[in-house]
């Protein structure tokens, strides 16, 4: 057995072929041991995306705007800048 005083260095491809063999070998993994079909899922996250109890971005959006700008009222109130 050969000993050298270089420290080991990463080579790129090295590194590039792991990564993807990992990823690979995960993903087969995660094949394996899902809970439930593809398809199962799609219905039950198209389900749960359309439920009329869903709010969108937008309307979330505007009700943080609301408590801020009535926060900022308040604190403006308390400091008699009316």
């Amino acid at each position: 057995m050969k000993r050298t005083s270089e420290p080991f260095r990463w080579e790129a491809g090295a590194l590039i072929a792991g990564t993807l063999l990992g990823a690979l070998i995960a993903g087969m993994i995660t094949l394996l041991v899902a809970p439930e079909s593809g398809a199962a899922f799609r219905k039950r996250l198209k389900a749960r995306l359309h439920s009329s109890s869903a709010r969108s971005a937008r309307d979330l959006a505007a009700d943080r705007i609301a408590e801020g700008k009535a926060a900022a009222r308040r604190l403006k109130a308390e400091l008699g800048l009316n």
